[in-house]
């Protein structure tokens, strides 16, 4: 028989103040698992996947003001949410999930749960964080590393084209933001210094569909080799899947 994966109440933590019952049930029943469990780690590490979406919610003048609403001048407003959630891929448990308004960037959502995260499993216990295509940028990638978190990016074929040419299937590229890069960083509100550097591994997989999917990730081959790598991939995204 294979492990018993945990029965999890939804469990969303909002912005609104007081404890709520089912988020502390969550993270006792997260605490106990990884304390209690013989779980599942590839390259020694549990690879977190962090995504987030739009959330309609109940249409209530409250929760338009709390949450913020769509629709425009000529529409009426819907009552919508952000939410971003942290799920371990490896194992099947949701360990975070956050609850903002509608307008909340994705990005800070996603560090808001990997601190919530690191404050709910071991410390001895190492984390791989997964994150897909919206998320990848050179401001965020220099967040995360900051906080000496080791990633993997599912990115768009565009992102740094010329850069990624030069790996054929799994290699370092480095990248640096010049004039016209810090430029446009400083235009999308992620401004970088002129001459940040920011070393990473690019890994290529090519699908049984024959598309190819491109990876990045900080964490180097010894540590997280190339069919691990592949590995995490099919769990996170699907196999053969491509977008």
């Amino acid at each position: 028989m294979g492990k018993t994966r945990p029965l999890q109440f939804a469990a969303i933590a909002s912005e609104s103040k007081g404890s709520v019952p089912s988020v502390d049930l969550n993270e006792t029943l997260v605490r106990h698992w990884y304390a209690a469990n013989d779980y599942t780690v590839i390259g020694g590490r549990i690879p977190v996947a962090i995504d987030g979406s739009t959330l309609e919610i109940p249409n209530t003048a409250k929760l338009r003001e709390v949450y913020g609403e769509t629709g425009g001048k000529q529409a009426p407003g819907l009552a919508h949410a952000q939410m971003s959630h942290a799920y371990d891929v490896a194992n099947g448990i949701c360990l975070s999930a956050v609850l903002d308004r509608y307008d909340a960037s994705e990005r800070d959502l996603a560090l808001r749960n990997m601190q919530a995260v690191y404050g709910l499993v071991p410390q001895s216990l190492p984390i791989s964080w997964l994150f897909d295509r919206g998320y990848p940028g050179l401001a965020f990638c220099m967040q995360i590393e900051q906080m000496g978190a080791q990633f993997l990016m599912r990115v768009k074929e565009s992102f740094y084209l010329e850069e990624f040419a030069a790996v054929a299937k799994d290699g370092w590229i480095t990248l640096v933001v010049t004039k016209r890069r810090a430029q446009e960083l400083a235009r999308a509100g992620n401004p970088l210094p002129v001459g940040t550097v920011l070393r990473l591994r690019v890994i290529k997989i090519t699908l049984a569909n024959g598309n190819q999917e491109i990876l990045i990730t900080n964490v180097p081959a010894t540590l997280l080799a190339y069919k691990q790598a592949e590995a995490v991939y099919h769990l996170r995204w699907g196999v053969g899947v491509s977008r």
